[in-house]
């Protein structure tokens, strides 16, 4: 079976700024594997984003997604997601991450939000990444969609205060949808 997605794990939030970066740039950028040259000129990019491209040339149809989060990183997610600036930069330094290095979508992996106001904060998180996905899509004019996914469980002790299962379903597909049909979410 041949691999369509590659999730690459794990970029890092700030809790303090909600920036979004990569943690570790050495495997990320810098890393000269056997075939890479010493000697070029310029700015060149290494690591294992230069081994992503490689493996994307070879298989044109592989769609590579940076996930954010991840067990480890998640704690700097709680105090991200219930402020609307520290959201915004979150999203914004996203889409960068993903522009500068030639993404085809990000994955958000939040392990887990733990009361109520950190459910709705997330799904505002989610909506507003998908609004800023489509955006950058539009100003590339190639008719290229992101992918947005993410990784969910309820696992709240007071299931009653979280955000309705429902609700949360509902957008999950909604982002599943607009994600493969290019269409705006509708909130």
């Amino acid at each position: 079976m041949i691999a369509r997605h590659i999730l690459y794990a794990f970029a890092n939030v700030k809790p303090d700024s909600g920036e979004v970066y990569l943690s570790d740039l050495w495997a990320d950028q810098d890393i000269h594997y056997p075939d890479d040259s010493w000697n070029e000129p310029g700015t060149n990019l290494y690591g294992n984003f230069k081994a992503l491209y490689k493996l994307k040339k070879e298989n044109r149809h592989l769609k590579v997604l940076l996930s954010i989060g991840g067990w480890t990183y998640s704690p700097n997610f709680h105090p991200v997601v219930v402020n609307a600036k520290l959201r915004k930069h979150f999203v914004e330094t996203s889409v960068k991450i993903l522009e500068d290095y030639g993404l085809d979508g990000l994955d958000v992996d939040y392990e887990y939000p733990q009361n109520d106001e950190q459910a709705r904060g997330y799904v505002d998180l989610l909506r507003e990444m998908r609004h800023a996905l489509d955006r950058h899509a539009e100003k590339k004019k190639r008719g290229c969609t992101f992918l947005l996914t993410v990784s969910y469980t309820l696992v709240w002790s007071e299931p009653e205060a979280a955000i309705d299962d429902r609700s949360f379903c509902r957008l999950l597909r909604l982002v599943v949808r607009n994600t493969t049909e290019n269409s705006t979410l509708q909130t």
